[in-house]
């Protein structure tokens, strides 16, 4: 499987799973990150550039943040690193060299974990793009065609298998389908960040 770290932030520093775990650690929060990591690049995907609050706002709903009525409630270093993380995300989507990476867990994971993960991301990155409030009607047959494929990797079961070959070239060919398929709905999007956004505006909260 591709390291998830991401190398390219605004400031040239990294931000990995671990480090998004770590957030999610210190906040209290029991959802899964990867959900949180898919739902941001849905939103990036479809165009949408929320605001620093909007997004704040999106996580703590996202990550169900019992102590956090809103997203002043945050602690400093929880609020820091979710805008370091919308800044690193935003710069690895639009990177030149095509490497974004989903962030799930680490190779040390088993198979089923990170199959598990990977569901959950596809599950963040449906919510994320449905809220920019695009009508399916609108969509391109493409676009429609990998959302519904997005949609049924969902629902893949997270079985134990065995910790083979196998088992991980399966896995990281559909991670590298998804990462693809991002990357074309990121780039088809661009330039409509402006129309999306007022959209967005009133679509905010996560379904």
């Amino acid at each position: 499987m591709k390291d998830t770290t991401i190398q390219k932030g605004t400031q040239g520093t990294s931000f990995s799973f671990d480090q998004l775990g770590d957030l999610f650690i210190e906040a209290r929060s029991f959802t899964s990150p990867s959900q949180l990591h898919g739902l941001l690049c849905g939103q990036l995907g479809a165009g949408v550039r929320p605001s620093r609050e909007s997004w704040l706002k999106i996580a703590v709903e996202q990550m169900s943040i019992v102590e956090a009525k809103s997203e002043q409630d945050l602690p400093v270093t929880v609020r820091s690193g979710l805008m370091a993380l919308y800044d690193y995300v935003l710069a690895d989507l639009g990177s030149e060299d095509f490497s974004f990476s989903l962030m799930l867990p680490e190779t040390d994971a088993t198979v089923a974990q990170r199959t598990e993960a990977l569901g959950q991301w596809c599950g963040g990155f449906l919510s994320g793009f449905g809220m920019a409030g695009v009508g399916r009607d609108k969509l391109s047959e493409e676009v429609s065609g990998v959302l519904t494929d997005l949609a049924q990797i969902t629902l893949i079961q997270a079985e134990e298998r065995e910790e083979d070959e196998d088992a991980e070239r399966d896995l990281f060919e559909v991670c590298e389908y998804v990462r693809m398929a991002v990357l074309m709905l990121f780039n088809e999007h661009r330039g409509q960040e402006h129309k999306n956004n007022k959209t967005s505006a009133a679509n905010h909260s996560v379904h």
